[in-house]
């Protein structure tokens, strides 16, 4: 990690975390979608194992052909700078699709089960191979493909799933080459610039080139820390003033130069997910804006699935808080109105995406989780212990806690009120702890007179540490011990007791130094 655990928050920090821009999401995709089949078998779908194939010699090696080379059984890609002049390599269309996974382009999976034609399965299937693979677009014998049926919602969701820069997702025409016997379809990727495509290449493969690195056997929460981590070690937020107008919001930005905004961010989580086999998407919007006093201005983020469950993710607002990264990120699988709570950000109204994304109605839930075992009771305690601890307000709203409005209210003796109930946040608690394991570790928080919930924030004077778990021991008398990883890179140990209930588990009691 680039920063210390060691706690650092102030009103300052809080002051500018609430002007971070944050994110929103939406509703599932149509109903036409639900009914459909996917476009591969779960055996086909990529995964961490076959995202990564060996390479193969798939373009012949010779001089570039033509459509009119083209014959029954033939594909004839196109390098961004051949597409104008119709000079591409020639491949078996066989070969093109047994070599999928050789050109496998991350995207999301969410849409596939609105393309369950068998032409649509394989106008996909070789997008994929052709994008991956650093082509531009295809040729290939009439009747193969078609788009011509594609209804509006295909057409909506073609753009979140083929997300290149700013150029259009599929064009198509059909043609019949000189002293040829039969027409053709060329099928390809519209860029505004030239050379677009060779940058997003060296990105995509800088993406793979990190996902090599990835842990091993992780679930896909540990896999989502693992990569907003590494993304965020990877790339600072550029100066909008200096970026705006040029390409600094590209994939290649934010994985080669390592300087992006936003929308290179959502990108690199795109893809670095997706190749993970993580179902990742991106979301486009409005958030609160610092360059424009608190005004709205344009945001893009990410939604990423664990499990079944869908959630919010803002890589751009992680990376830009003073007080990350915590052992737990912020800005992280969270609700659509967790996240807006925090940021007032939202979707605007004239993006497509309203019936295409997929439904975040909760936040991550721990105890749902984890708390199956004793293991995963201290984990979640340590989440919302360290969360209470470094930001109590992002910490009530990770909990689906937050009011629609913030307000802080000085009481006596250096506490806060929130518009939160106190009963709704020690029920919450229970959930993690008992009664007086929650009464001896959160001394800071108590019911005001109100009814709410008032806090005193912690400072770096005084000396609250924020802990990471290693392990779990079971002692010899049933009761347990954890590992946890301080700031400075020493452990301390903690004994602990748990509770059961209803095939849960919950912290009785733990004895911090």
């Amino acid at each position: 990690m680039k920063k210390s655990l060691k706690l650092r928050v102030c009103g300052a920090v809080l002051v500018l975390s609430f002007l971070l821009a944050l994110s929103a999401c939406g509703t599932t995709p149509a109903e036409s979608a639900e009914t459909a089949a996917p476009v591969t078998a779960p055996s086909e779908m990529p995964t961490r194992e076959n995202a990564l194939p060996e390479k193969t010699e798939s373009a012949t090696e010779s001089a570039l052909s033509g459509p009119e080379d083209l014959e029954e059984g033939m594909i004839l890609f196109y390098r961004q700078e051949g597409l104008k002049e119709k000079r591409g390599e020639l491949l078996s269309l066989a070969d093109a699709e047994a070599a999928w996974y050789e050109g496998l382009f991350p995207r999301t999976h969410y849409y596939d089960p609105m393309f369950s034609k068998e032409g649509e399965q394989r106008l996909l299937r070789l997008l994929d191979y052709c994008l991956g693979n650093g082509y531009q677009g295809f040729s290939l014998p009439d009747g193969i493909v078609s788009t011509d049926d594609f209804d509006v919602w295909q057409r909506y969701a073609l753009p979140f799933m083929y997300r290149i820069e700013d150029g259009s997702v599929l064009c198509r025409e059909g043609e019949r080459a000189e002293g040829a016997e039969f027409g053709y379809t060329t099928v390809w990727y519209s860029l505004k610039k030239e050379g677009e495509m060779d940058k997003f290449s060296l990105g995509l493969e800088a993406v793979r080139e990190l996902a090599a690195n990835a842990p091993e056997g992780a679930d896909d929460y540990d896999l989502l820390v693992w990569a907003v981590n590494s993304l965020a070690d990877r790339i600072v937020y550029g100066d909008r003033d200096t970026y705006y107008f040029t390409d600094g919001y590209q994939l290649y930005d934010a994985m080669v130069k390592g300087v992006t905004v936003c929308s290179g961010y959502s990108d690199a989580m795109y893809y670095l997910c997706n190749l993970l086999g993580v179902d990742c998407l991106c979301v486009e919007g409005n958030a609160t804006s610092l360059s424009r006093d608190g005004g709205l201005d344009g945001h893009a983020w990410n939604l990423a699935r664990i499990g079944e469950q869908y959630y919010v993710f803002d890589l751009t607002g992680y990376d830009a808080i003073v007080i990350q990264p915590l052992p737990v990120p912020i800005f992280f699988a969270l609700s659509e109105r967790a996240m807006c709570s925090m940021g007032g950000n939202c979707r605007t109204n004239h993006y497509a995406d309203a019936e295409l994304i997929p439904a975040c109605e909760s936040s991550f839930d721990p105890v749902s989780a984890w708390n199956d075992t004793p293991e995963g009771a201290m984990r979640s305690v340590l989440t919302f212990y360290d969360l209470a601890f470094a930001w109590p307000e992002y910490m009530l709203a990770a909990n689906d806690l937050a009011p629609d409005e913030w307000s802080r209210e000085e009481a006596e003796d250096g506490f806060y009120i929130l518009p939160v109930s106190y009963e709704g946040f020690f029920a919450r608690a229970q959930e993690y702890m008992s009664k007086d394991c929650f009464e001896s570790c959160f001394a800071r928080f108590y019911r005001d007179i109100s009814g709410s919930l008032a806090v005193r924030y912690a400072t770096s004077e005084d000396g609250i540490e924020l802990f990471q778990l290693l392990r779990v021991v079971e002692q010899g008398d049933g009761s347990f011990s954890a590992e946890l990883a301080r700031a400075d890179g020493s452990t301390l140990t903690v004994p602990f007791a748990v509770e059961k209930s209803e095939g849960r588990y919950r912290i009785k009691q733990i004895l911090f130094e």
